[in-house]
């Protein structure tokens, strides 16, 4: 038997509503305008959630900055989240930066003294991140290149009318997603459902966080 020979299933925002109200027991003709609605809004609550969970791969994105000289806080995406790592690229040469606590950056006594930044803090207010590093620059040529953690796209589409919007997720991820929202919308709409719906949730969060982990050698030394 021959197989299809294409790679692109990816279901949209509304495929993912669609499954999860049929696993609710509720079959798309019955989805209510209101229901549609909350199936968005819990989407939205779900995917901030799983970034509380533990850094999601497709989230992560590297960047670069050329510094200022004297500028300590030079302007970052403001999609960002965290950064994980970083270095200072001087003369094609790649030097760690190492991240810092608030408390530390507070410990240091000159914070305006300038030269090769070796630290780095960053300060996740509610408007926005502020990178700040130390050293402050001394010239405007070192570059920073660091793997930043991003906010994940907004659910906005509700309804068949805006049915090609697709959530900001990993296709390895598509099926704890419904999961997951189905479980959230039993609560409201399927309550004899919940605890079943729950447990299948579960199941299928782990399986996508056990196969969507970084794969490299690690490495343990006792000092």
């Amino acid at each position: 038997m021959a197989t299809s020979g294409t790679y692109s299933f990816a279901p949209t925002v509304v495929d993912t509503i669609v499954e999860a109200y049929e696993r609710c027991g509720i079959e798309e003709s019955n989805i209510s305008g209101q229901q549609w609605a909350s199936a968005r809004r819990a989407m939205n609550y779900l995917l901030i959630t799983w970034q509380n969970r533990g850094i999601k791969q497709w989230l992560i994105e590297q960047r670069s900055v050329t510094l200022t000289a004297s500028d300590a806080t030079p302007t970052v995406d403001a999609r960002m989240i965290d950064i994980l790592d970083m270095v200072l690229r001087r003369d094609g040469v790649d030097t760690p930066v190492h991240s810092i606590s608030r408390s530390q950056y507070l410990e240091i006594p000159d914070k305006d003294q300038e030269g090769r930044p070796d630290r780095y803090w960053v300060d996740r207010q509610q408007g926005a991140v502020v990178l700040t590093l130390w050293p402050v620059p001394e010239n405007s040529t070192d570059i920073i290149v660091f793997n930043q953690l991003r906010r994940v796209q907004d659910i906005t589409a509700s309804n068949n009318a805006a049915a090609t919007e697709s959530p900001d997720v990993h296709i390895l991820w598509m099926d704890a997603l419904a999961a997951e929202l189905a479980q959230r919308l039993a609560l409201k709409f399927a309550p004899e459902r919940y605890e079943r719906l729950k447990g299948e949730a579960k199941d299928a969060y782990q399986l996508a966080d056990s196969g969507g982990r970084e794969r490299g050698s690690v490495q343990f030394r006792i000092a």
